[in-house]
């Protein structure tokens, strides 16, 4: 769960959000609750991220019935961009449940070094300090 706070104009100080778990992903989301569901931000150590968005499946009508959207994310610099030249995720994949979100986050979290990154390091390699 995550302690969503509206803004001063509501008169509940805080609301409790479900936040789904993404099982074997090592790294921690940002979470923000936006008016389309909840969106988690990943940025993984090897320069890449994912957003993922969670909404109400429209034809379901239980709270609990959710699917997910996914976008890479070349997370190499500032700011982050969505990124669609990996086989992995070469689109926004919609309609998602939470194991495939799983799955494709393990994968992108153990994804080699980004190229940036490599380059990067290799520029601070050869800096005297």
């Amino acid at each position: 769960m995550s302690v969503f706070t509206p803004s001063d104009d509501d008169e509940q100080p805080h609301l409790l959000i479900e936040t789904p778990s993404f099982d074997g992903v090592l790294s921690q989301p940002g979470i923000e609750q936006t008016p389309e569901g909840q969106l988690h931000t990943f940025c993984f150590e090897n320069g890449y991220g994912a957003l993922v968005m969670r909404s109400r499946h429209p034809e379901f009508q239980l709270p609990s019935e959710y699917v997910f959207e996914v976008c890479l994310l070349d997370c190499s610099r500032l700011p982050h961009r969505p990124t669609f030249e990996l086989s992995l995720c070469p689109s926004i994949m919609v309609g998602l449940r939470r194991v495939e979100v799983c799955d494709l986050l393990i994968a992108a979290e153990r994804l080699p070094r980004h190229p940036n990154m490599t380059h990067h390091d290799e520029l601070l390699m050869e800096e005297d300090f």
